[in-house]
């Protein structure tokens, strides 16, 4: 092989490395491992959105797993992506350029601002007028908002998972019992919830990617009037109720190692919920953690799902969201009609 065509042939393959990095980093929880297309085999128009991706300033607002939420994911399914129209693609690439420029007005010359991060942080994150995102979408036509329900449409026709579609449509051949269990399926088990003393529940969960069954514990504290909810690598002991945890909120993921989660008593994912009577009885979170490596999986909102099925208090988000928190949030809400309210709705019926 002649050194030019070496040259050429090891820079493509440092470009499918990165692109493939940035490709994983924004979709990998997003699309099921044999749907999510690897860099190397996307057509051009899609590699051009990941690398308008990568080209972006390193930076607490682009980084990949929040950017892959917003971004219409599902135009890197191995199963649609040949049937979805090309505006959708022009669109999604047309985003990340008004994204850029947006950097580039907060940042000039990719020069972190702090001030000017914490300024956006503290208004409201993403829905600040500043913040690249909010600036993409007024600059995009009012249809693109609604771009990733269009798409789930399709996607639903072409490739129904077993369980429930993204979005809901059932023919009710199955039992109200049968039907509703398996819309309420989520990596928490509820066929393990068992109350083992007054103040303790014990359950199970089903990590969605890896598979493997972790031990799950609800603990009150009535001294503290706090729940300590939490998913561990290993069954843990008694007392989990006490607010020991509450510092891990001023802490910064790279300051919670193994020492520090052993120290504040922090397994894969935990929550600190604390009760409030105010407009009811409610559970708010004081402090919701979850193993960076584990985000986007379920193990936060299998934590919360845990609790309001104990039926005493439902959990509520608290006055004091982290960004991270208030898209969980933005999640659960589902309008009257999806399929949580009406598995609910059937289960009630058949109690």
């Amino acid at each position: 092989m002649l050194p030019m065509d070496l040259a050429w042939r090891l820079l493509k393959e440092e470009n499918i490395d990165e692109g493939q990095l940035t490709n994983k980093d924004l979709f990998d929880a997003l699309l099921h491992d044999h749907d999510h297309m690897h860099y190397s085999e996307m057509t051009d128009r899609q590699k051009a959105i990941i690398d308008a991706k990568a080209n972006l300033m390193p930076h607490l607002f682009t980084e990949g797993s929040e950017m892959g939420e917003n971004m219409n994911w599902l135009l890197f399914s191995r199963s649609i992506h040949e049937s979805i129209p090309d505006h959708y693609y022009e669109d999604e690439l047309k985003y990340l350029n008004h994204y850029q420029d947006a950097m580039n007005t907060l940042f000039p010359n990719n020069e972190y601002n702090d001030d000017k991060t914490r300024e956006i942080e503290d208004n409201g994150y993403e829905e600040h007028p500043e913040h690249p995102h909010a600036v993409a979408m007024s600059q995009m036509h009012p249809s693109f908002a609604n771009r990733q329900s269009e798409v789930r449409e399709l996607y639903n026709l072409i490739n129904p998972p077993h369980d429930f579609r993204l979005d809901f449509q059932e023919d009710n051949k199955s039992e109200p019992m049968d039907l509703s269990w398996r819309l309420l399926k989520t990596p928490l088990l509820p066929e393990s919830i068992k109350q083992v003393s007054d103040n303790r529940v014990e359950a199970q969960f089903q990590d969605p990617k890896t598979n493997q069954v972790f031990p799950m514990i609800a603990e009150k504290d009535p001294k503290f009037r706090t729940m300590n909810v939490g998913i561990y690598p290993n069954q843990p002991g008694q007392n989990l109720g006490a607010p020991s945890g509450l510092d891990a909120m001023d802490m910064a993921d790279k300051d919670i190692n193994e020492d520090v989660k052993e120290m504040l008593g922090l397994g894969l994912s935990n929550a600190e919920l604390t009760e409030t009577n105010e407009d009811g009885p409610y559970y708010e979170s004081d402090m919701t953690w979850t193993d960076p490596e584990r985000r986007r999986r379920g193990y936060a909102s299998a934590l919360y799902n845990l609790v309001n099925q104990l039926g005493e208090r439902k959990v509520r988000p608290s006055a004091n969201q982290s960004d991270e928190g208030k898209q969980l949030w933005r999640k659960r809400m589902l309008p009257k009609g999806e399929p949580m309210d009406l598995a609910w709705q059937l289960l009630k019926e058949e109690m």
